[in-house]
């Protein structure tokens, strides 16, 4: 009886550390790569931001040059309606707020932005207009790679899963058998009559 606890505790000490090793090494990887994934879709968004500018430089520069409101209000919705943007500030001469569009939680629209100055250019005089805030946020890097991170864990789930079914099968045949039929010799061991007969354990 001691014997068959020894061949089990052995075995299944051995299949833990194995295994956990293995699990361990899976977690510090996917959560490697989760990491350069949010990285890199977060860098994709600043760069998505910056050609915002690019697109509307112009339509501001005209709405901030002639003092039109109401186009300047439009252009502000509608550089918010895009997805990588979640709010928009608009500043004027003295830090004033010319156009402000917040989540619609209301807040600090938040995360990181861009930011640029609109300046028109008149000969060799140039006017600053106002600076142009762009916000992002987490949640949309996030909501961006959700489906990418839910495929990289899916993907560790079943590597794990088939590699813990491999280990049960390999240590079964090749560990628990050999120390199921060592045990048993050991049992059937007679003290009394001991034979050097060598045990074969393939």
């Amino acid at each position: 009886l001691m014997s068959r606890r020894l061949e089990r505790s052995i075995a299944i000490k051995l299949l833990k550390v194995v295994f956990g090793i293995y699990f361990a090494l899976t977690v510090v990887i996917t959560l490697i790569h989760v990491a350069i994934e949010y990285v890199h879709t977060r860098d994709s968004v600043q760069e998505e931001l910056k050609r915002i500018q690019g697109t509307f430089e112009p339509a501001l520069r005209l709405a901030l040059w002639q003092i039109n409101k109401d186009q300047l209000r439009s252009l502000a919705i509608g550089i918010s309606n895009l997805s990588a943007v979640t709010g928009l500030e608009i500043i004027g001469e003295e830090g004033k707020i010319l156009e402000a569009i917040t989540p619609a939680g209301g807040g600090k629209a938040g995360g990181f932005y861009h930011e640029f100055s609109v300046v028109e250019q008149l000969g060799k005089e140039t006017f600053a207009l106002a600076d142009v805030r762009i916000y992002s946020s987490h949640g949309v890097v996030i909501e961006r790679i959700q489906v990418g991170f839910m495929l990289i864990v899916l993907n560790a789930v079943i590597k794990s899963t088939a590699l813990w079914l491999l280990f049960l099968w390999a240590f079964r045949k090749y560990l628990f058998d050999v120390l199921k039929r060592f045990t048993s010799a050991v049992d059937a061991v007679d003290l009394e009559n001991i034979q050097r007969e060598p045990l074969d354990l393939g």
